[in-house]
C-alpha cells in the first residue's frame, strides 16, 4: 500500500514485482527459533521465507514465533512445577 497508494500510483495498473523489495530475508528450514527471531529484530520484518537450498518450502510468521516462545514458557513452567512439588 505505501509503494503503490502512498506514491499515488495506479493500484490497477501496477504490477507486484515493480514494488516490493527484493531484500527479502531468507532462513533455512532447521534454524534455529532464537535466530529467527534476532533476525526479524535486526531487519524489522515479521515474515521470514524459509528455503531449502533454492526452493522455497514456507513462511514463518512472528505469530509464529510468538506461539513457539509461550509454549517453551509453558513447559519450563510446568517442569519448575513439578519439580516443586515432587
Amino acid at each position: 500500500m505505501l509503494h503503490v497508494v502512498g506514491e499515488k500510483k495506479d493500484p490497477a495498473a501496477t504490477r507486484i514485482k515493480d514494488v516490493m523489495p527484493g531484500d527479502f530475508v531468507k532462513v533455512k528450514p532447521d534454524e534455529q527459533s532464537e535466530r529467527c527471531l534476532d533476525l526479524m529484530k535486526a531487519h524489522r520484518c515479521r515474515h521470514l521465507l524459509v528455503f531449502d537450498g533454492d526452493e522455497f518450502v514456507g513462511l514463518v510468521s512472528l505469530r509464529d514465533m510468538v506461539a513457539l516462545m509461550m509454549e517453551k514458557k509453558e513447559e519450563r513452567i510446568s517442569r519448575l512445577k513439578g519439580y516443586i512439588t515432587s
